[in-house]
């Protein structure tokens, strides 16, 4: 499942977007907010497609070679530990990844180079010579062998990441969040696991699911007021100058800060702060916990800004 400031860096690109065109309807940018929160399902689906791929290429690997003109006993006789790991064959077979497949139309078909060089590389590391040497292994090895695997063959791959550019721009900002979803799917298999075993849902609950809806309507609905706020807490500075970025996550802030009374302030704040050290100036970040710090003040003191339940300050 995506963090809230995953949701909250998506509820920025499309207010950057929404801003920068006076045509667009606020009913299709929602829209457009919705697809993109989707869509890091789909690098969800593809990163677990990425196993299924090599699990693939290890059976084919194997047909291939007992079907060549001379084979060896080898050959003949292969080491099927691989092909057999559980944890691989549950991904293979499981419903629910192939409805989201499905869904998605999600294919390596046009890239499978890329996981022919992982496997091969990964054959040669300790901890596969080990798996499929050992003299026996349990569930827990198979699944701790399919987490090396990930790591080795998927976290770091420069030929994924180019597939995945290409697909959707965003996708880089989505990736970390999405791995730590497939890892935690992983986890969740069991050893008495069947083919329907459950997906990492996309939100934690469902106040996560409209968190994002309705801090991206709050801002543009409030955004006249925002504005003549932001303003009169920088009056030394020239709010034309203030950059673009800087003033929309300053509006997404206040309207978190007002219309989510069981966010902690400081959570709000924080969150807006780190978010700007990677997406707006290196100077920006000082200079919005300045006027944030300045506003959240004043609004709590005129009760604007109320939060329920302990430690929200």
């Amino acid at each position: 499942m995506i963090t809230r400031r995953q949701i909250r860096i998506k509820v920025l690109q499309a207010l950057y977007a929404f801003y920068q065109d006076a045509q667009v309807d606020m009913r299709k940018s929602l829209r457009d907010l919705d697809k993109n929160m989707q869509r890091i399902y789909e690098l969800y689906t593809y990163e677990l497609l990425s196993l299924v791929e090599l699990h693939k290429f290890a059976e084919d690997r194997i047909e291939r070679n007992k079907n060549k003109h001379l084979p060896t006993p080898e050959d003949l006789q292969p080491n099927m530990r691989f092909v057999d790991n559980r944890v691989l064959q549950l991904l293979a077979n499981s419903r629910g990844l192939a409805a989201l497949q499905d869904k998605y139309k999600a294919s390596w078909a046009e890239s499978r180079e890329i996981f022919r060089k992982s496997y091969l590389a990964f054959a040669e590391t300790p901890e596969f010579i080990n798996f499929m040497t050992a003299p026996e292994v349990t569930f827990s090895d198979q699944k701790s062998l399919v987490k090396h695997l990930y790591g080795f063959a998927c976290l770091e791959n420069e030929d994924m990441s180019q597939f995945y550019e290409e697909k959707n721009i965003y996708w880089s900002d989505d990736l970390h969040d999405v791995q730590m979803m497939v890892l935690k799917t992983l986890k969740n298999i069991k050893e008495d696991s069947n083919e329907s075993f459950s997906m990492v849902p996309l939100f934690k609950d469902e106040d996560d699911a409209i968190f994002g809806e309705i801090l991206f309507q709050k801002t543009i609905l409030d955004n006249d007021r925002f504005e003549n706020m932001i303003a009169d807490a920088a009056k030394n500075w020239d709010v034309e100058r203030i950059a673009f970025i800087d003033q929309i996550l300053m509006k997404m802030a206040l309207a978190e800060l007002i219309y989510f009374p069981e966010v902690p302030i400081r959570v709000t704040l924080n969150e807006v702060i780190e978010i700007s050290k990677n997406y707006s100036t290196p100077k920006s970040s000082k200079f919005i916990n300045g006027i944030l710090d300045k506003l959240s003040i004043k609004l709590q003191a005129d009760k604007t800004i109320v939060k329920v339940g302990r430690g929200l300050l």
